[in-house]
């Protein structure tokens, strides 16, 4: 590999890294409405952070490739204001070798964006939704005494749980016919 694409590449993935990491910390906080909800549900810490992991398959086939555009553009502009690029292009660079590593990145992230996309994010969303069904069936309770979590609308919900969740009392539900 010539030094030339050790170097473009070294300062594509520094920014790559960068850009990722800013949007997949950005896009994870609009899933954490979902993850706070289960994590109300759930007392286990273990599922919790499982049912987090299983969030990031779901993220990262919209950053991966905003952030390598991003890196690329960043590249080329810092390049060329600090007039490496003129320089390069002095000592016989095309600008197609000066592309090329930068093609055959972007092939290797298109790669792995669609196995991502076509295989992990169904599985983990598949997952995910069975941890939560599973929480959500051993203890319906649960559901039932925080009526914010089952969205019910022009319901009104009241009932006092008892023995942890085994046993409900004085169950009481009004809904609009």
């Amino acid at each position: 590999m010539p030094i030339v694409w050790r170097y473009l590449l070294l300062s594509y993935f520094r920014i790559f890294v960068l850009s990722i990491s800013a949007f997949v910390g950005v896009l994870f906080v609009l899933r954490f409405k979902d993850i706070a909800r289960f994590a109300a549900l759930s007392a286990d810490g273990e599922k919790t952070i499982l049912f987090i992991l299983y969030q990031f398959p779901h993220i990262l086939p919209l950053a991966i490739p905003i952030s390598a555009l991003i890196a690329s553009f960043l590249l080329f502009q810092g390049l060329s204001q600090t007039h490496e690029l003129t320089a390069m292009r002095a000592s016989a660079l095309s600008l197609y070798k000066l592309i090329l590593p930068l093609f055959f990145v972007s092939l290797l992230f298109s790669f792995i964006n669609f196995a991502i996309a076509a295989e992990l994010a169904p599985y983990c969303r598949r997952e995910a939704r069975e941890i939560l069904y599973r929480k959500t069936s051993v203890n319906p309770l649960l559901l039932l005494q925080r009526q914010q979590l089952i969205k019910l609308k022009n319901v009104y919900l009241q009932l006092k749980i008892k023995e942890e969740g085994q046993l409900a009392k004085n169950f009481l539900c009004i809904a609009y016919n």
